[in-house]
């Protein structure tokens, strides 16, 4: 980037883009400052023209990086793709400058995942322990009434139980 590529989204899902500060591209290898440049950033369905909102999210600490660090890169913008398809990717600097090149990748988006994962166990659990909580109470409950007629009923003269 600058520029535009076509991309091809297989599914309906969270994707981000990536700032790679650290890359190796066709042995082009390209390292650049840590933090992303500012830069004016397009999304459109190439099917219907239609814009897709590309959100800033940018945290310093939303980083990746492969296991021998040749990529490096921040997360700076997610992506919430409603239709699959084949969209158009286009970015310029805000300041209309043609360089320096830098290396932006789409993706999944792997913060969205971790949580989505992380919220189906945890939404189970959480369902599981309101569910006992409730079932708990409305045998207290029972129990409570159950003794509180029974020690009524022993009060009234001529009754047995």
């Amino acid at each position: 980037m600058p520029g535009s590529a076509d991309i091809f989204f297989p599914e309906a899902g969270a994707y981000a883009v990536y700032y790679e500060y650290r890359s190796v591209i066709d042995g082009v290898r390209y390292v650049r400052d840590k933090y992303p440049p500012s830069l004016n950033c397009q999304l459109k369905s190439k099917a219907t023209g239609a814009d897709v909102a590309l959100v800033p999210d940018y945290v310093e600490g939303n980083v990746y990086s492969t296991q021998d660090q040749e990529r490096v890169g921040v997360l700076i913008r997610s992506i919430s793709i409603e239709n699959p398809g084949v969209y158009v990717f286009s970015c310029q600097y805000s300041n209309d400058r043609t360089s320096p090149e830098i290396v932006l990748a789409v993706g999944p988006n792997i913060i969205w995942e971790f949580f989505n994962l992380a919220a189906k166990p945890l939404a189970a659990v959480v369902c599981g322990a309101l569910v006992f909580m409730v079932a708990l109470g409305t045998s207290i409950l029972i129990v409570g009434l159950v003794a509180i007629k029974r020690h009524q009923s022993k009060n009234i003269p001529g009754s047995q139980i």
